[in-house]
């Protein structure tokens, strides 16, 4: 069978969950869209379970429970300016590989020449 793949800008995950944690669900996440921001909600303020999301998942934010509602949307709308930021940064880094595989040898050579 053929699934669809989706791109998502956001995913928002609980750190308790049955049969797998959130860190280790977003950290699958990152693996297969790395574009996508990732963001944990738990109850817990364990600090090693804040800097596993942080360092393992590279979560965004984590989002202690319960949160308020503006505050959430304060979030979601940092992580939005963030995702922009990102897809910028990758057509940008995309469209200068493009021109340097575009140079012939000898420009090629120049520049990194003048770079020297």
């Amino acid at each position: 069978q053929r699934f669809a793949c989706v791109d998502f800008d956001f995913v928002v995950s609980d750190f308790n969950m049955p049969g797998m944690n959130g860190t280790d669900f977003l950290k699958i996440v990152k693996e297969i869209q790395p574009l996508t921001i990732r963001m944990m909600l738990s109850a817990s303020a364990d600090f090693n379970t804040i800097m596993g999301a942080v360092n393992e998942a590279e979560v965004f934010r984590y989002v202690p429970k319960p949160w308020l509602l503006d505050d959430l949307r304060d979030i979601f709308g940092q992580a939005g300016v963030h995702h922009d930021q990102m897809l910028e940064d990758k057509r940008l880094a995309d469209e200068l590989r493009s021109q340097k595989n575009a140079l012939t040898p000898q420009e090629k050579e120049a520049r990194e020449l003048e770079d020297l």
